[in-house]
């Protein structure tokens, strides 16, 4: 072991024809595929596993695993393709049947590929290949994600990337749970997150949807203008306070109506987030309630804690500090949000 988090992976799907999937329930369009945990996890931790170049999201079991414990999991059956006809390579056995003969010197393989985000910053990948003549190629990468911005596992070919390659752009956000618990809003760094985010509540959460490119009202469209319009709202608020203050009726009507606007558009924005990158909702998790129930009271009771959460999730504060005079709250070259 190099202290690195380095994993194996095993993986081979058993025969559609198997007895064992039918005594264990399994639909008989689907694989099983064996894997061995690089590392303890917690129940429900979601990870990708690479199956023949398709990426399929794999649930940790209930009860979570440990290091090196291996757990099964079913992966869907692609449909096969049928091969072209080739009058060349036909041998005709019959006068009613023709049969392919399909010659091929390339041995057939069947490649699983896990890849886990870790909470450090760094990526793990594990890869297997078990060919037909049976001969067995295992690699297992660890890297840091930060040092370049774009992780690249590893490559079929010089010129095309596989289907992995493509989905981890900025792999410095974590998939799964928050990087920070809601409470833990104090060890935010930076020029004065926590500070804006009591004081000056709307710029930083004008910041925070600028950086996941929504809307003002938190949902998608354009938001090149979106940290300056919750600028403007928040001079706005303070007056009204001050005029609400004086007892006038219209400033208190705004006042309560900015403040309104301001929870529905953070509940959206959080909600877009943890859907986003996979967050558990840690609340209201009843069939009955609304999927953004647990988002709203989180917005409703505090409002600046919820900000600070979700500045630290998307940029490790440690590589990126935080920029209070920027329209996302982060550096000119920190990598966007895809």
């Amino acid at each position: 072991e190099d202290g690195r988090g380095r994993i194996t992976c095993h993986g081979r799907p058993k025969s559609r024809t198997q007895s064992t999937n039918e005594e264990e329930g399994y639909d008989r369009g689907d694989i099983t595929v064996c894997v061995e945990a690089p590392m303890t996890l917690a129940e429900g931790y979601l990870m990708d596993v690479e199956h023949n170049g398709q990426v399929f999201p794999v649930t940790v079991p209930g009860g979570g695993v440990n290091q090196g414990q291996t757990f099964q999991v079913q992966l869907p059956l692609p449909e096969p393709s049928a091969p072209p006809h080739d009058e060349e390579n036909l041998a005709v056995i019959s006068d009613n049947f023709v049969i392919p003969q399909v010659l091929s010197e390339t041995p057939i393989s069947t490649t699983t590929k896990l890849v886990i985000r870790n909470a450090d910053g760094t990526q793990s990948v594990a890869e297997e290949t078990v060919y037909s003549d049976g001969t067995v190629v295992k690699t297992s990468v660890t890297k840091s994600l930060a040092d370049s911005g774009l992780f690249q596992a590893s490559r079929k070919s010089p010129n095309r990337q596989s289907a992995a390659e493509r989905q981890v752009l900025y792999a410095d956000v974590p998939m799964g749970p928050w990087r920070y618990p809601l409470c833990q809003c104090c060890k935010s760094r930076g020029q004065g997150m926590l500070c804006m985010a009591c004081c000056c509540t709307f710029i930083p959460m004008g910041q925070i949807l600028q950086r996941l490119k929504l809307n003002p009202s938190g949902g998608r469209g354009t938001y090149e203008n979106t940290c300056i319009a919750w600028t403007g709202l928040w001079i706005s608020f303070v007056f009204c306070f001050i005029m609400a203050i004086a007892s006038t009726p219209f400033a208190l009507f705004t006042f309560f109506a900015v403040f309104i606007y301001a929870i529905y558009a953070l509940t959206m924005a959080r909600y877009h987030m943890r859907m986003k990158y996979r967050i558990p909702s840690r609340c209201c998790k009843s069939k009955a309630c609304n999927p953004g129930c647990d988002d709203c009271c989180c917005v409703f009771w505090c409002m600046p804690c919820v900000i600070c959460q979700m500045l630290t999730h998307t940029h490790d504060q440690t590589e990126y500090n935080y920029k209070c005079l920027s329209h996302t709250g982060l550096d000119k070259d920190a990598p966007q949000i895809e």
